[in-house]
């Protein structure tokens, strides 16, 4: 007899995983779809988005955006103290691993 079950819920642990750097690969690509002004490679852990450029609205246009992109949901106040890239990333993997 199998663990199917087991096999089951650590499939599904594997498919709500989000990799660091495809969070970031995705927070780039939404980054200079929204302020087009921006190097790509300029989008890294230690940059702040008001740094780059974005408003508040921009802001939370680039953290839903990237959100969708990559399938989750997560409340955006969940964002409200990160102060970096670096932290909205660290906020996204945490919250997708968890669930």
């Amino acid at each position: 007899m199998s663990t199917a079950g087991g096999n089951s819920d650590d499939k599904d642990k594997e498919a709500h995983r989000v990799d660091s750097q495809v969070i970031l690969g995705a927070l780039r690509e939404v980054v200079v779809g929204v302020l087009p002004e921006v190097d790509r490679e300029a989008v890294v852990a230690g940059a702040k988005l008001a740094d780059l450029g974005a408003n508040s609205v921009d802001r939370a246009d680039i953290i839903g955006d990237t959100l969708e992109n990559l399938g989750l949901s997560i409340p955006l106040v969940e964002f409200a103290t990160c102060g970096n890239i670096g932290e909205i990333i660290a906020v996204i993997d945490a919250r997708a691993t968890a669930n």
